[in-house]
């Protein structure tokens, strides 16, 4: 992950005019497309069927907050992706958010193959600034009370947190955990570029142990090896979930988790947002009640698709539509604000 903190103008505009180009295929990689999808006609699902694609836990999360299922809710047309393949194209992934497929090839001649195929939205343009005309009213000030005089309060302390008792203190976390919040309950995916020997280190003995691990998947590499790769994720997840009395206790000790690779941290592509909408949608049929994600995405290898200040509306990007969808079904999407 890299963090901008400007854009040079002229790959603002090469970044304009590149990826809203309507074609067959949209290039998120050295040697990997996206291809949107006409339609999900005929796929064999049907939203009086939800049970066929979205577990108990999923469905739960949408009668708690009274969302109604929809189109996006379906899968794509297998069809379509079986299709692909046939002409000799690997697939990385679908998306049903985005009704898609990326797809690999290293002959970039082969494309040639989706000109014809009917099923391929060739006018599609990715990325493309929408213009918005809905305001939001302000927002009124709350009052805040005055604690001039106000006596603090104890806390009782439930956790020896050892040395990272200062940094629980600022964020009021002992207060919370005496309250009872400490993550029982809830399930968190943890969205990351891998989470190097978690499984071996006693910050997470109790959560591995009481079997809150509840999944791992890496999107990058299509298996299930998420710690072998790169520490950030095993730190952001030791903030999370970390329970080593005397030493570090996280936010959420109690909290379950699914460990979820989408970053490729040797290089900067925006495949990597649409690994991360895999994730999402994944994590939205399991039920997840949080996606937690200490990424982000501005500038990439190529230049020429740097996001500009336009596309950083918080509607355009792939993973900004990712993490809108992740949060119209009810999840509570949590990003990082920056490395400091």
């Amino acid at each position: 992950m890299k963090i901008i903190s400007k854009i040079i103008t002229m790959a603002a505009v090469a970044a304009l005019a590149m990826p809203q180009m309507a074609e067959a295929q949209f290039k998120v990689s050295p040697d990997k497309y996206a291809v949107k999808f006409t339609d999900k006609n005929n796929n064999g699902y049907s939203l009086d069927r939800p049970e066929e694609f979205l577990t108990k836990k999923a469905l739960d999360r949408r009668a708690k907050f009274q969302i109604n299922l929809d189109d996006y809710d379906l899968p794509v047309n297998w069809a379509y992706v079986d299709s692909l393949r046939a002409l000799g194209f690997k697939v990385q992934g679908v998306s049903k958010w985005l009704n898609c497929a990326v797809i690999q090839t290293d002959d970039s001649t082969e494309l040639a193959k989706l000109d014809n195929l009917s099923f391929i939205d060739t006018g599609y343009k990715w990325l493309e600034v929408k213009d918005k005309t809905t305001s939001l009213p302000p927002v009124e000030r709350p009052k805040l009370k005055d604690k001039k005089n106000k006596k603090p309060e104890e806390v009782q302390y439930v956790y020896d947190y050892g040395e990272g008792l200062n940094q629980a203190e600022m964020l009021n976390i002992p207060k919370l955990h005496a309250l009872g919040y400490t993550g029982k309950g809830m399930t968190i995916a943890v969205f990351d570029a891998g989470f190097y020997k978690a499984n071996q280190l006693s910050s997470f003995t109790k959560m591995f142990t009481e079997g809150r691990i509840l999944g791992v998947r890496d999107f990058a590499d299509n298996d299930t090896t998420v710690y072998d790769a790169d520490n950030h994720g095993m730190n952001v997840l030791s903030c999370i979930a970390g329970n080593w009395s005397g030493q570090l206790v996280g936010t959420a000790p109690d909290a379950s988790a699914y460990l979820f690779r989408t970053e490729i941290s040797s290089s900067e592509n925006i495949i990597e947002e649409f690994l991360w909408a895999f994730a999402a949608e994944v994590a939205d049929s399991l039920g997840v009640d949080m996606i937690h994600s200490s990424l982000g995405y501005q500038k990439f290898d190529d230049n020429s698709v740097s996001y500009t200040r336009k596309q950083g509306d918080g509607n355009t990007t792939i993973g900004d539509i990712a993490a809108d969808r992740a949060a119209s079904k009810g999840i509570v999407v949590t990003i990082s604000a920056g490395n400091g």
